[in-house]
């Protein structure tokens, strides 16, 4: 239908036609588990490939969507480890908090998706999933330098609330793990 048309669109070779659909999907992307017979996979691996744009606008549109597709769906959390998302995210924290100065409409939505990979709060059953977990040890294989993230924790009265919860979460996240409790410790 009409998700997959503007999926189909996130390759036009026309930037601004892209661009266009991406921001269409971000705006619906919160929503799109809903539709019957939308298939989140293709946009979650269209969208993953854009986070290494050259394009922030692109990139920025992409993180949302991914944040959004994250939230409260252990398939598409399970779908974003496995397609190499936390990979993706974590370059792109670190490209936006270093290459020309932290830019927290990039950073916020991809800190807030690697906060919801992280947290496991179950499946319908009550089960964990694995996801979770690889998604962890992604962080820490990207981030052996958990200063990165602490950077991102202090309460700023100029930033979005969302943000400083995001990042303290994804700290959290990453502390849950026991054999992760020795990074958090002040050197």
């Amino acid at each position: 239908g009409g998700i997959d048309t503007l999926i189909d669109y996130l390759t036009h070779p026309r930037s601004d036609i892209s661009m266009d659909a991406l921001w269409t999907l971000r705006n619906i992307s919160d929503q799109i588990n809903q539709v019957e017979n939308a298939d989140p996979n293709k946009l979650m691996e269209v969208c993953i490939k854009k986070l290494s744009s050259h394009d922030l606008n692109h990139v920025i549109s992409a993180a949302g969507i991914l944040s959004n597709l994250t939230c409260n769906d252990y398939i598409n959390k399970t779908t974003f480890v496995e397609l190499g998302g936390v990979q993706a995210m974590t370059r792109v924290v670190q490209r936006a908090s270093s290459k020309d100065g932290f830019r927290d409409d990039v950073v916020e939505p991809a800190i807030t998706a690697l906060r919801h990979v992280t947290r496991d709060r179950g499946d319908e059953s009550g089960e964990l999933g694995s996801w979770a977990e690889k998604a962890r040890k992604q962080c820490q294989v990207k981030y052996r330098k958990v200063r990165e993230f602490h950077r991102f924790s202090d309460p700023d009265p100029n930033c979005d609330s969302t943000f400083n919860r995001s990042s303290i979460g994804i700290l959290a996240n990453r502390q849950s793990h026991y054999r992760l409790y020795p990074q958090f410790m002040p050197r």
